[in-house]
């Protein structure tokens, strides 16, 4: 028996939540973008939580943008100035996005994809041999690699009501860092040669991408065996 996951963190989309459009004052904008399923769009369902981008080639700048979604069991939201002629980005990621309106009308907004994210939890499986797996991280090799930070606690922080952000700011479940935040081309856990693997509970990768790195990818590989 075997575990292997196999995830895509895309290069960003400007249209991949919201295609084209415009309103005639406060509305709610259509979901309906390259990644939409049902009004809503779940980025968790893709293997990953991202970042949110508003682009428009108008001076959107008087209008405010409200994103409704969820990150790890907690509802969030946010308000996100408009963009004047270029793109724009929230703070926040999400898993999931539910709903996002304006305050106001506009015209020729796009919805997409931003650069920073996080790969959903891995987990590894206490009923197969805890000590032998490995992940890895492989970036398009060249220039503007997405920065890749790694994370790991013997705690069960799924689902817990705390953003993976506010996790890693607050220390919620004993976080403990496997990796800073480094740009590289491939990364392999555990580090040849190896000596010892530390038993762990879950592993979290965090992608702190810039606007540089938003038409970079990381493929995420983690395998498991008895």
């Amino acid at each position: 028996m075997a575990i292997l996951i196999k995830t895509l963190f895309p290069e960003g989309n400007t249209q991949d939540i919201c295609l084209i459009q415009s309103t005639l004052g406060m509305a709610n904008l259509v979901i309906n973008g390259n990644l939409a399923s049902g009004g809503i769009v779940s980025f968790t369902a893709l293997g990953y939580a991202r970042q949110v981008s508003f682009s428009s080639t108008n001076d959107l700048s008087a209008a405010t943008f409200t994103i409704y979604g969820t990150q790890n069991g907690a509802a969030i939201s946010e308000d996100v100035t408009g963009p004047v002629m270029n793109s724009v980005y929230s703070t926040l990621v999400y898993d999931v996005i539910t709903a996002i309106s304006v305050n106001g009308a506009v015209a020729a907004v796009t919805v997409g994809t931003g650069y920073k994210g996080f790969f959903n939890l891995i987990n590894v499986n206490s009923d197969l041999n805890e000590s032998n797996y490995t992940f890895s991280l492989g970036a398009t090799v060249g220039s503007n690699q997405i920065p890749a930070a790694v994370f790991s606690t013997l705690d069960n922080i799924a689902g817990n009501g705390s953003t993976f952000a506010n996790i890693i700011a607050g220390n919620v479940g004993t976080l403990f860092t496997i990796r800073a935040s480094t740009a590289s081309s491939l990364y392999i856990y555990p580090v040849s040669p190896i000596t010892t693997v530390p038993l762990l509970n879950q592993i979290l990768i965090q992608l702190a991408g810039t606007t540089s790195t938003i038409s970079n990818s990381v493929t995420l590989i983690y395998r498991q065996t008895t």
